[in-house]
């Protein structure tokens, strides 16, 4: 019975998945780009700005599909010509 605490990793040192997905490179790391990174034409960052205007706010999500809110109501949407039509609905203008 060990009266230690958790394991501590130093600061940078890689845990759980990262370190088995360094593992399996031979060491090197395959880095994924994040989703707010994902190359869309600008589209996302236009309607971001247009929901800014109304008031919104507009967030890509993890899983896919994107999440706009506006005075604590929130909506799902699964595709940007979604979030488009309803920032429509909501009054925006293009």
């Amino acid at each position: 019975m060990s009266s230690r605490g958790p394991e501590m990793s130093p600061p940078g040192a890689l845990a759980g998945a990262d370190r088995a997905a360094e593992d399996k490179a031979g060491g090197q790391i395959l880095a994924q780009p994040a989703p707010e990174c994902q190359d869309d034409g600008g589209a996302f960052a236009h309607l971001q700005a247009q929901a800014a205007a109304a008031g919104a706010k507009l967030h890509r999500l993890a899983g896919g599909g994107f999440l706009v809110s506006r005075w604590g109501w929130a909506r799902e949407c699964p595709d940007l010509a979604a979030v488009g039509a309803f920032l429509k609905r909501l009054g925006v203008r293009s």
